[in-house]
């Protein structure tokens, strides 16, 4: 283990050993930090676990791979009577589970409101 690790463990009152690193799978020491673990590498990671659609002209993130049906969910606006268009095209009540949505899409959703 590195000199500095050690150093730090006295400081907090433990006494510096590999077993308590490796257990809570921290880098044994911190030339790997840059390589493995660098922010670049960790901001790639989590911009793929989300993306960007735009929902009635405003950008919104999402979880990549999410359905439509789970942004209606999200929206407030599974149970509603609503049209939905995905890039210019209506996506029947039918396809909202299996629809699912990508990166820059533009959702269109028009709630019904009652009247007379």
């Amino acid at each position: 283990m590195g000199r500095a690790a050690d150093e730090v463990e006295r400081v907090m009152g433990i006494e510096p050993t590999f077993t308590a690193w490796e257990a809570v799978g921290l880098p044994l020491d911190d030339t790997r930090i840059g390589q493995d673990y660098g922010c670049r590498e960790a901001r790639t990671a989590m911009q793929s676990l989300t993306m960007q659609v735009h929902l009635n002209g405003d950008t919104r993130e999402i979880a990549s791979g999410q359905t439509l049906a789970a942004l209606l969910e999200q929206s407030g606006l599974v149970s509603a009577r609503v049209a939905v268009e995905l890039n210019g095209r209506i996506v029947p009540r039918a396809r909202h589970a299996e629809q699912a949505l990508s990166e820059g899409d533009r959702i269109e959703i028009v709630h019904a409101l009652g009247g007379g």
